[in-house]
């Protein structure tokens, strides 16, 4: 039994003159989806158009510069996650994602790991969540980590080397990878779990918080928000890495080198029990900590990455006296 050829279509890695980006590409010269998502499929780069380029020019874009021309070119500026209402109704502040977005608001500052104006992930070709992850934002995150002095310069960029070589790397070639369908569907289940994991933490007595790629904290329940003096919304915003001001330098620290450890593609829940402090915001002019026992709990998506990051935190009873929450 013989195939016809012309009723096989290959996936090619082309780079489009629209968009500015190596990406899959159905070779049947047709536009490829982001530029279709952009409204410019007029302009989109056939792959004819593609092979009849010399040999040389394929060469002269590597990854990392095409990476930069898309963010200088700038692209819509939101970021859209499926509407989903929490049924807990007794939240101090409830989490505010009824319209669905979270806002990319570029910083005033030049810095070069600042957020690149008017990005977007979701218009990505409706990236789940979990393949958000971008150079840029590893590197923005470390610097961070480096200036409250989690790590030191010389251990930060080593570190954030490591993770842009192999946990950045590993992600962009699963954004290459995945079809439109099962982009579709991930995402789809990444709500389902967003609202399963939210009804469960907003009923517990145990002070919960929960956060997704790219440190934006998704929720945090009513226990949580009482004993810290948490008054913050959710979704956080992109560019406050909010939950990186939420965990004690030691926690911080243990949970990436667990990350490491595992790899970034595992399988199953992720499990870790550790001493930690929390921030108590509540009526102090210098910031206290209240010590305790973290315990947190990873879910993954099909290929093995995190999607959600749920915290538990059991404060010391002996301690609690000294922090009111009431």
């Amino acid at each position: 039994m013989s195939l016809d050829a012309s009723l096989i279509r290959l996936r090619t890695r082309t780079a489009c003159a629209s968009c500015k980006r190596e990406h899959a590409h159905c070779d049947d010269n047709r536009p490829c989806q982001r530029c279709c998502l952009r409204g410019q499929s007029d302009k989109c780069l056939d792959v004819e158009n593609k092979k009849k380029r010399p040999n040389d020019r394929l060469l002269r874009h590597t990854p990392l510069e095409a990476f930069q021309l898309e963010h200088m070119l700038g692209s819509p500026d939101l970021i859209t996650l499926t509407t989903f209402q929490t049924e807990s109704s007794t939240h101090l502040y409830q989490d505010q994602m009824q319209d669905g977005t979270i806002m990319y608001r570029p910083l005033n500052n030049s810095s070069l790991c600042d957020i690149p104006s008017q990005a977007s992930l979701e218009s990505d070709e409706g990236l789940p969540p979990s393949l958000w992850l971008e150079d840029w934002f590893i590197q923005r995150m470390f610097f961070r980590l480096i200036d409250r002095g989690v790590y030191t310069i010389e251990e930060g960029k080593i570190l954030m080397n490591k993770a842009i070589q192999t946990i950045a790397k590993r992600i962009n070639n699963l954004q290459t990878f995945i079809t439109i369908d099962q982009r579709s569907s991930m995402t789809q289940e990444h709500s389902r779990s967003l609202q399963v994991i939210v009804n469960t933490c907003s009923s517990l007595p145990i002070p919960s918080l929960v956060w997704m790629s790219c440190c934006i904290i998704v929720h945090a329940n009513e226990a949580f928000r009482r004993l810290a003096g948490y008054n913050q919304t959710s979704p956080s915003p992109l560019e406050d890495l909010s939950v990186l001001d939420l965990l004690d330098h030691s926690t911080i620290r243990e949970f990436i080198t667990t990350l490491f450890k595992e790899g970034i593609m595992t399988t199953g829940l992720s499990h870790r029990t550790m001493p930690a402090n929390m921030p108590y915001f509540r009526g102090a002019s210098v910031q206290r900590s209240i010590p305790g026992t973290l315990t947190m709990s990873i879910t993954r998506d099909i290929f093995g990455l995190p999607t959600f990051y749920t915290a538990h935190f059991l404060p010391l009873p002996s301690v609690l006296e000294q922090f009111p929450f009431t």
